[in-house]
């Protein structure tokens, strides 16, 4: 991510620690809420402990953040190299994706999450998901699929898969997305088109066009901060 770790050493404010592949970072003082990270696709979730145990990091100091890891599975657009991957991408310009290893693992998310909601008093809302490229439309299908409104929904550099079925009880649902115009790994007019379902249908969706390419900066933290803490009902 090329971003720079705060003065403070992360024990200071934060405890990291392992469940199999996943990291979890919990605040030293207690917390009331929980964001699920999503990584893009060959990444791993270690690659964003800097991201979120930053001084500066995007989200409020008392949310606890899990931090899943995909499985390691072929990718078709890759050659069939093995890496760390949500789904097969066949064409990302058609959308041609493996849509049920991308269900499968929305269920595994969506299990996660109902065991981590007994540690914010049973509510969802205090549950924020949210991921970077592969990550970010995963992320979707998650909000989408469960049967529990989510606080809110962070997605950085992705797009919405086109067949997702938009249902009426998830209008409210708050969605924060973000695409770089120079993105040559998936292209901001691709992003923008699979988002227009949002828009025409008036779901709770704001989207934000950057200057950048496929990449998460330090100026895009002030956002999703603003946005998690306008949405968390603490």
């Amino acid at each position: 991510m090329g971003l720079n770790s705060s003065s403070l050493s992360i024990e200071e404010y934060m405890r990291k620690e392992k469940s199999g592949n996943d990291i979890i970072l919990t605040p030293t003082e207690g917390y009331d809420s929980i964001f699920i990270w999503l990584h893009g696709l060959g990444d791993s979730a270690s690659s964003f402990i800097d991201f979120f145990s930053n001084e500066n990091r995007p989200i409020p100091k008392r949310m606890k953040v899990i931090m899943l890891n995909a499985p390691i599975c072929p990718v078709t657009i890759n050659g069939g190299m093995q890496m760390p991957s949500w789904f097969d991408i066949k064409n990302l310009n058609k959308f041609h994706i493996c849509e049920e290893q991308a269900l499968n693992n929305a269920l595994k998310i969506i299990n996660t999450i109902n065991t981590e909601v007994k540690n914010v008093k049973d509510d969802y809302s205090k549950i924020f998901i949210g991921g970077f490229s592969q990550g970010a439309s995963l992320s979707l299908l998650v909000g989408f699929t469960s049967k529990y409104n989510l606080g809110g929904i962070v997605c950085c550099s992705g797009f919405l898969f086109p067949t997702i079925v938009l249902k009426d009880d998830k209008k409210l649902l708050p969605i924060f997305a973000f695409h770089g115009t120079n993105d040559l790994t998936i292209r901001e007019s691709l992003a923008n088109q699979s988002y227009k379902r949002l828009v025409d249908n008036k779901f709770n969706f704001v989207y934000k066009q950057t200057k950048q390419g496929h990449e998460i900066r330090q100026e895009q933290f002030k956002d999703i901060k603003s946005f998690i803490e306008n949405n968390i009902k603490i």
